[in-house]
């Protein structure tokens, strides 16, 4: 992650009416950095020309993806910054959107979350194709990696309205597997409660159709 300061002086220099005096790091991937600002704007920094390169299409993207998942809350770019002194690549920023990855350790796989993120996948995932294409997406060749917990994924596909292959979702439990054990030794390093964690692991290796 870039220094928190280069980020001050690049949001700064081009959105004054934004509160960058204090950044929050919120994290930092293979694309990119983003930083929380103190009035809640979010600002991602690309960490490469490719990455940048996104901002020129992704926001129909953005666009489509908010009228398929209206009322849930989604990012909108709304300020885009050029390349300057400070940073040598366009950045760009959206309005915070509060909550956790689903696949977070600690959310629990209750039958209720797994029901909405199947109906929100299915949403998504049947958009038709002129109307995805004309929102600047491309198709993507290479397949989809998806999270897998026995049990719990039931639920998504209950509520998932298209057929899903059953070597694909042998895959998926292979990764629920790997996943579950990441975490459980993640909390016993870490000394945390390994409880939730243990029933995690238990889950995803109780089912023997999984593989």
């Amino acid at each position: 992650m870039r220094p928190i300061a280069t980020a001050r002086l690049a949001i700064g220099s081009q959105f004054p009416d934004v509160d960058a005096g204090s950044l929050e790091p919120l994290g930092s991937g293979c694309e990119y950095d983003a930083y929380r600002t103190a009035d809640d704007w979010v600002f991602r920094f690309p960490r490469t020309s490719e990455a940048a390169d996104a901002f020129a299409w992704e926001g129909g993207v953005h666009r489509l993806v908010h009228e398929r998942l209206l009322p849930v809350a989604t990012p909108r770019v709304e300020l885009r910054g050029v390349p300057g002194p400070h940073f040598p690549r366009p950045f760009a920023g959206h309005r915070f959107v509060p909550g956790i990855r689903a696949d977070h350790p600690d959310v629990w796989p209750d039958p209720a979350l797994g029901r909405a993120i199947g109906e929100i996948l299915g949403r998504i995932h049947s958009v038709p194709e002129h109307d995805a294409r004309a929102a600047g997406v491309e198709p993507d060749r290479d397949g989809v990696r998806q999270w897998h917990e026995e049990g719990f994924v039931g639920e998504v596909l209950a509520a998932y309205p298209l057929a899903l292959d059953g070597a694909f979702a042998r895959r998926l439990a292979f990764l629920a597997r790997v996943m579950s054990l990441d975490w459980l030794w993640e909390s016993r390093e870490r000394g945390t409660d390994v409880g939730k964690h243990r029933r995690w692991v238990e889950n995803a290796f109780s089912d023997p159709s999984a593989g």
